[in-house]
């Protein structure tokens, strides 16, 4: 197939695949799920995550993010959680994906795992620790 034919999963100006479409890239924070790369649209992550702690009452009150402390929170907190311990269930039975294809978290996942990381102490303590906020020390 002509490169111009392919589908271009990764381009940003195209509409992200529904949930669990398997890409080999995409743009996004990349977090475990069970035994396969779950990749969370930045923009759509920072979008849902501000809408929760705007609409809801986080356990400690946050101001809202960018995507820069997304992406470097989220980097971090993936190192030593799986999207299981964000949102409580095991997702990786919904992922048919080969050991080398990254999932794509879509608008309704990614809103989940924002929903689940602004009900999170750890992960608004990271928030605060790139902010330099005072963390009432």
């Amino acid at each position: 197939m002509p490169k111009e034919n392919q589908p271009s999963h990764g381009s940003p100006d195209q509409a992200p695949p529904p949930d669990g479409y398997p890409v080999k890239e995409w743009k996004g924070i990349k977090m475990m799920a069970g035994g396969h790369v779950v990749a969370i649209p930045t923009d759509d992550f920072v979008n849902g995550f501000n809408a929760v702690i705007e609409t809801t009452e986080a356990p400690a009150a946050i101001a809202p993010i960018d995507t820069g402390t997304a992406e470097e929170v989220l980097h971090d907190y993936a190192r030593a959680h799986d999207v299981r311990d964000v949102i409580g269930t095991d997702v990786s039975a919904l992922i048919v994906t080969g050991p080398e294809e990254i999932w794509l978290a879509g608008p309704q996942f990614t809103r989940q795992i924002a929903a689940g990381l602004a009900q999170d102490p750890e992960f608004l303590d990271g928030i605060r620790q790139i902010r330099g906020d005072n963390l009432g020390q």
